[in-house]
């Protein structure tokens, strides 16, 4: 627990400590008490219905009728706690400390107004007066145990936990507390695991400590430990489904997809409809080459699910695998008139009409897209990219801005504006401030950083363009266009050597490309080889 929710905790227990610690009936009810009586009672009834300022009313009505009755008085100085009037609340606590009846629930009201005003040493102080009256009070020592923490009280922290548990050794929620402390503050998880161990000793069918100690193995990457206490978890708990899922996924990351693909069986044989479980066992068959099987398992997912999206997608990506561009396609428009909202489904027929060749098509399925899907942000971008392609250079520019209308910080269109003006050579004090904003955006994005590099380029300002298409080539080296970029630089400098090795590694670099236009690039570049080895 972290020091800012250790005090959010402490005045959130501060506030349910409010109305209603006192006795269960205050009042002794006699005929003479009567008025107070119902005064008490329409002040419950109004707190009840959250009438906080009607309930205040009636309280003090109350007391003004008998000043002197403790319950009442104990019961004010809880709410005005819950309301945040501490110093009130302090002060009745301070009077009522001194009563025989109502020293302790006034002690320990006191103790978490103090730790709610960030006072955390008399806070200590009064926890301490509390539990040296009712030493076996388990809110007490938790408390106390949560102000010794926020001190990094750590050794008393741990020392009274221990004096607890020894008093109440059938009791685990000291151990829990024991552990936690040694896991988020003193950071020794595997006194951690002792902690929970302990807990198991006592509560052996305990789930919640054998899940914790699985946890600190998986977080710490110990992951075959993890998987034996689980397996000792799922033999005591075998209809546990939470559990099953825990272990197919740690086989899943573990790589153990044989076995992950037995762990998510087991889970559907409990619960078939799970389609969280079905879209993994797709994504396994998938991953292990099983692809008729993972269509299979992807087909099951029904239209209303929350991985229908991803089932769909994923079953056209497979198709497209088997060169099968217009099953692919059918599959794609299936899904749009099941959930016309859905902008991905629109967006993979474009890229696909765009690999065909048919970039005009590509942009009408996306400009059909834009009537009927959610994201319309990221479907204006696609069209825009394909505007690019067709040679349409301002309806480009212009879906680019559509883009930041919807998404004013968006990092991409923006640096797609500024590089296609750098490109032409246009607009590069705009192009400048775009991709500016845009790096400052994602500093660590290669591309946006080469861009700022190419603007620089077209300005002539070549220390700064080799500084940061330097930087980007550094990040991504096995980029073509910066790798090419940083040829343009050198032979801008009449370094032709330099230049012609940059150029070489960057044809090197888009050989090894897959991607549609990779031939028509290699070829324009190899001219430019070409040219740059006549030259005298």
């Amino acid at each position: 627990i972290e020091m800012k929710l250790l005090k959010k905790l402490a005045f959130l227990l501060l506030l349910v400590v409010g109305p209603g610690l006192a006795l269960a009936s205050p009042l002794k009810n006699s005929p003479e008490e009567e008025k107070v009586t119902q005064l008490y009672m329409a002040y419950r009834i109004s707190l009840f219905q959250g009438a906080v300022k009607k309930a205040t009313h009636y309280l003090e009505m109350a007391i003004d009728e008998n000043p002197d009755n403790e319950s009442l008085l104990m019961e004010m100085a809880s709410l005005k706690a819950a309301q945040g009037d501490l110093e009130g609340a302090k002060v009745i606590c301070q009077k009522l400390e001194d009563s025989k009846d109502f020293s302790l629930p006034a002690t320990v009201l006191l103790a978490k107004i103090y730790s709610a005003e960030g006072d955390h040493t008399q806070a200590i102080r009064y926890f301490q007066k509390a539990r040296q009256k009712d030493p076996d009070s388990e809110d007490t020592v938790f408390q106390l145990t949560q102000e010794y923490a926020i001190q990094k009280k750590f050794v008393a922290a741990l020392n009274l936990l221990n004096e607890f548990h020894r008093r109440h050794p059938k009791e685990t929620d000291s151990l829990f507390y024991k552990a936690s402390l040694y896991l988020h503050f003193v950071n020794k998880p595997y006194l951690a695991i002792a902690a929970y161990q302990e807990v198991l000793k006592v509560e052996p069918d305990n789930l919640k400590a054998s899940s914790a100690i699985a946890d600190i193995y998986i977080t710490r990457g110990k992951k075959k430990e993890a998987l034996r206490t689980l397996a000792e978890m799922e033999k005591k708990n075998p209809d546990d489904i939470s559990l099953h899922l825990k272990v197919a996924l740690l086989h899943y990351e573990m790589k153990n997809y044989p076995a992950a693909i037995k762990e998510f069986k087991k889970i559907l044989d409990q619960s078939p409809n799970y389609d969280k479980i079905t879209y993994y066992l797709g994504v396994i068959y998938e991953n292990t080459g099983k692809m008729k099987e993972a269509k299979s398992e992807f087909e099951k997912i029904p239209t209303p699910s929350d991985f229908y999206k991803e089932a769909r997608l994923h079953i056209a990506y497979l198709t497209v695998q088997e060169k099968k561009e217009d099953a692919a396609l059918a599959i794609l428009h299936q899904a749009i008139q099941k959930r016309p909202d859905i902008g991905e489904f629109y967006e993979y027929i474009s890229e696909i009409e765009r690999d065909r060749g048919q970039l005009l098509q590509g942009i009408a399925i996306l400009k059909e897209g834009l009537k009927k899907a959610q994201d319309k942000s990221r479907l204006y971008y696609a069209v825009g990219v394909l505007y690019d392609k067709n040679g349409d250079f301002k309806k480009a520019i212009k879906s680019m801005r559509e883009v930041l209308k919807l998404g004013p910080t968006n990092a991409h269109a923006m640096n797609f504006i500024g590089y296609t003006y750098a490109e032409r050579g246009i607009h590069l004090d705009e192009a400048e401030k775009l991709v500016k904003k845009a790096l400052e955006l994602k500093p660590e994005d290669g591309y946006i950083t080469d861009s700022l590099g190419w603007v620089y380029f077209r300005k002539g300002d070549l220390d700064e363009a080799f500084r940061y298409v330097g930087k980007a080539y550094q990040m991504i080296p096995q980029e073509p266009t910066i790798v090419e970029h940083l040829g343009d630089l050198h032979l801008r400098k009449s370094g032709f050597e330099t230049a012609l090795r940059y150029f070489q590694e960057s044809l090197g670099l888009l050989s090894k490309k897959k991607e549609p236009d990779a031939e028509k690039e290699m070829e324009r570049l190899k001219q430019k080889i070409e040219r740059l080895k006549v030259q005298p």
